[in-house]
């Protein structure tokens, strides 16, 4: 329900829905586990289209940590967290900042790890021109 709605554009309602969904996901199947990741996911996302950036950034570094560390999901899956949270960084203009430059490290470490040369090579690229 919460996603329908943010997909109407009803941010406030979705918001309601969203938080009680990762609530009750986090009782129900336990903190570190897939369904809370996709339930912080889901939520990062409509704070990071209302451009609330300190609220999203926090909640797509959990589900990171949680598809990572505890269910050791794949490197294509961790990437695309990592990506999320350098966009973040990106539109609130923090991205040449030493949190940017380590995001942009641990999605070049989780490129290489899987086997993605090419797709890191440009991300190392950049940490390099960060800097100069």
């Amino acid at each position: 329900m919460g996603r329908e709605l943010f997909g109407k554009g009803k941010h406030e309602e979705a918001e309601r829905y969203l938080q009680r969904a990762l609530q009750e996901a986090r009782i129900g199947f336990g903190e570190r586990e897939a369904h809370v990741a996709a339930a912080l996911n889901n939520l990062a996302e409509l704070y990071r289209v209302q451009r609330n950036f300190s609220k999203a950034e926090p909640l797509y570094l959990e589900a990171l940590n949680i598809i990572v560390v505890k269910l050791q999901g794949s490197p294509l899956d961790a990437a695309a967290l990592v990506r999320q949270s350098l966009s973040i960084l990106e539109e609130a203009g923090m991205v040449e900042t030493l949190d940017g430059l380590r995001r942009y490290g641990r999605l070049a470490q989780i490129l290489i790890e899987a086997k993605k040369v090419e797709e890191a090579e440009p991300v190392q690229r950049r940490i390099l021109q960060m800097f100069e």
